[in-house]
């Protein structure tokens, strides 16, 4: 049961993180990441990110477990939501574009 919960706590850490990603990628916008801010990288960031929280959730075995499974995934989501919510990775897009300006100029 143990390894249920830690799955069902990083299948919803994943989601979460993977759907601004994905959302940003398929409406052709920017969006910041370790694998550079293309739209392109971040819709493909984003879905294989998608499918691993689904593989990571399948193989939690909810149905076998779902209170231990549930509060986990809730758990999990939470942080990658507030790190999207507060701003921070839109202000680290920002910066990203000062700096190459300064370094271009």
């Amino acid at each position: 049961m143990l390894l249920a919960i830690i799955l069902g706590f990083l299948g919803g850490l994943m989601g979460v993180n993977s759907l601004p990603h994905f959302v940003k990628g398929v409406s052709h916008e920017s969006f910041p990441m370790a694998f550079g801010s293309s739209p392109v990288r971040n819709a493909v960031a984003g879905w294989v990110g998608l499918v691993v929280s689904g593989l990571l959730l399948y193989f939690a075995d909810i149905p076998a477990h779902p209170e231990a499974v549930l509060g986990p995934t809730a758990v999990g989501a939470l942080p990658a939501a507030l790190y999207h919510s507060s701003g921070r990775a839109a202000r680290s897009l920002e910066k990203g574009k000062a700096a190459k300006a300064d370094n271009a100029g």
